[in-house]
């Protein structure tokens, strides 16, 4: 499992300017942590709904939710195009879950500012 950690590592930039995430170095202690105590080997990604929002150097890309053994919750990305061209995460920032009354089921909020749309495959 390590080696897919490094793997997923590998698509953050070196300077992440996440403000619950100081650096890259402690994002990969996370999730190492999370890897040693089993909480991430089942756990299933969304992103049907995934768009992505392009300007200049910049994206933001989701919403993608994650289920594991620890909790469900759903992210919103920026990302940078580096030097040598590939799209890195910067920030990312979870979305609230709301509850609609008389149904029981979560929904999440979505952005409602969308400059260029574009499917996530059309970016590499």
């Amino acid at each position: 499992m390590l080696g897919n950690l490094v793997s997923v590592m590998n698509a953050y930039s070196d300077e992440v300017v996440d403000t619950a995430v100081p650096s890259k170095t402690t994002l990969m202690g996370f999730f190492t942590i999370l890897v040693a105590q089993g909480l991430l080997e089942y756990l299933l990604v969304n992103m049907d709904s995934l768009e992505t929002s392009i300007e200049d150097d910049y994206a933001n890309v989701g919403p993608a939710s994650y289920s594991s053994t620890l909790k469900s919750n759903t992210y919103m990305y920026r990302m940078r195009r580096q030097e040598n061209s590939v799209w890195r995460f910067i920030t990312s920032e979870e979305l609230p879950q709301i509850r609609l009354s008389g149904f029981g089921k979560k929904c999440q909020s979505r952005p409602t500012e969308r400059r260029l749309l574009m499917r996530v495959r059309q970016l590499t």
